[in-house]
């Protein structure tokens, strides 16, 4: 996608991206950026009309653009690498925006990864080669801390400072909510209201949605990163919006008890019969075979 757009941004058919600078350049680097393209076989001319294009088979084939990229000079090299890079950060910016960013299928590149006491465990030496297949039980926290989350909000407002002020600004509805409303201000008996963080998603290629019922919000909780998503009219039904100062405490009180505690709370009928229940717990265990497999 990001080469796509570098393509057509060399092209004129599209502009750069939000954050994304044209690199200055003697005789402008669209000019240059297009030439260069052209001398190394990306840039066809359309048999029929005569135009400039870009061949759907190398369209965003990457390969071809970095091997390609070797006929160039260095300097032509730099200042189109330079510009895929950023392109390729704003689409990742304006993806995770509407919420189409996915980081792959298993990530396990979480910070908070540690290996469970009285692990790894031998399950097999071969006689021959001496290499060992082994049991490692991996604790991880899925949850998200006060900072975390307050530095992703910041980000989110940062990132989109190009959209209107009602998205992004100190009233924008991307903020920190407290639940209100019934269900919401007593969680599992403990005399404390839900606590969540809410970042709008905008649709993609066209102006943000106006109206609550219409505008949705990628949802965040102290205990568990997930992909729940909430419309506006949901949020202000069941929950009002505070500062960061204001959240602070409850979701740091959220955080601490759901480390080993599951969304049923103290009376788990799972844990009661004596089985484990990490439902909604913050830390969760995977287990994986390593060494000789």
């Amino acid at each position: 996608e990001a080469l796509c757009r570098v393509y057509t941004d060399l092209l004129e058919t599209t502009k750069p991206m939000p954050g994304v600078q044209l690199p200055q350049v003697d005789g402008g680097f669209l000019a240059l950026g297009k030439e260069a393209i052209k001398a190394v076989g990306i840039m066809e001319r359309e048999k029929q009309n005569r135009h400039m294009t870009v061949p759907k088979n190398k369209l965003g084939n990457v390969g071809i653009f970095l091997n390609r990229m070797l006929g160039c000079s260095l300097k032509e090299q730099k200042l189109l690498f330079d510009y895929f890079t950023s392109t390729m950060e704003a689409v990742i910016r304006e993806a995770k925006a509407d919420g189409r960013f996915d980081d792959g299928i298993v990530q396990l590149r979480n910070p908070g990864i540690e290996i469970a006491e009285n692990y790894p465990i031998p399950l097999h030496k071969d006689p021959l080669s001496q290499a060992e297949t082994t049991l490692v039980k991996l604790k991880l926290d899925r949850g998200y801390s006060f900072e975390l989350a307050d530095q992703m909000l910041k980000d989110f407002r940062a990132n989109n400072a190009h959209l209107p002020e009602r998205d992004t600004g100190p009233g924008s509805a991307s903020a920190f909510y407290i639940g209100t409303g019934v269900g919401y201000n007593n969680l599992l008996g403990t005399g404390k209201p839900r606590i969540i963080m809410a970042t709008e998603i905008f649709p993609r290629g066209k102006p943000p949605y106006r109206g609550e019922h219409w505008r949705q919000f990628s949802i965040y909780k102290p205990n568990l990163k997930g992909s729940l998503s909430l419309v506006l009219v949901d949020i202000r039904r069941n929950y009002r919006k505070v500062t960061p100062a204001e959240a602070q405490s409850l979701w740091t009180f959220w955080y601490n008890y759901f480390e080993e505690t599951c969304i049923h709370g103290k009376t788990c009928i799972t844990k009661k019969r004596g089985t484990p229940c990490d439902n909604g717990c913050r830390i969760s265990s995977v287990y994986l075979i390593s060494g000789a497999v």
